[in-house]
């Protein structure tokens, strides 16, 4: 199974009210995004450089990213309507929080993987563009659904909510945290229950 796996819970019902302010309700961890990210950037290029030299992701510096890509793929959650809960400012685990991600941390990463890494994920830059833009227009026709029905039709959560994991896959990739390549799409096993109950 891929090292990264999600747990989204689609929301009964939506604000709309809260819709109609959402994108200001994200000012705020915008703001704070644009600082963590500017600290996960110099994590980011010291664990690479350890990783290149040594081969290993030093657990501390990948405990930092992974609580930076947990704040980060709650704060898109957020802002793509697939939660409902303003997110919390930190990247801790929380249980209680709808949307939910694991990681499996491996120590040992491929040195000829990551210097290249930026070049591996060419294609991915290429579709994700094409990916992306299939997805705005969803995002459009998702919002004034919403806004009018109150909730995220199932045909809409499909889409957005794969787009969501391959894109998720494609940034914990970015950060270092895995060494798998990420595949082109979101597809997850049927069954998450287990997992999730036993980490």
């Amino acid at each position: 199974m891929y090292p990264v796996a999600f747990s989204l819970s689609r929301p009964e019902r939506s604000s709309r009210l809260l819709l109609l302010f959402r994108f200001i309700m994200i000012f705020p961890l915008g703001l704070w995004n644009a600082f963590y990210a500017m600290f996960i950037g110099v994590v980011l290029f010291v664990d690479f450089w350890i990783v290149v030299i040594s081969g290993k992701s030093p657990r501390p510096l990948w405990i930092l990213l992974e609580h930076y890509f947990r704040f980060l793929i709650q704060l898109i959650s957020y802002s793509w309507i697939l939660s409902d809960r303003y997110p919390p400012f930190h990247g801790s685990p929380e249980t209680g929080y709808p949307v939910q991600v694991v990681i499996s941390y491996s120590e040992n990463l491929s040195r000829l993987s990551v210097f290249f890494r930026i070049l591996l994920v060419i294609p991915h830059l290429f579709w994700s563009i094409v990916y992306g833009m299939t997805i705005g227009f969803v995002q459009f026709l998702n919002f004034w659904a919403v806004l009018f029905v109150g909730r995220m039709p199932t045909v809409f959560w499909g889409f957005i909510h794969r787009y969501f994991i391959y894109s998720s896959r494609l940034q914990a990739y970015l950060l270092l945290l895995i060494d798998e390549y990420p595949p082109f799409h979101g597809m997850q096993p049927l069954s998450m229950e287990e997992l999730f109950t036993t980490t």
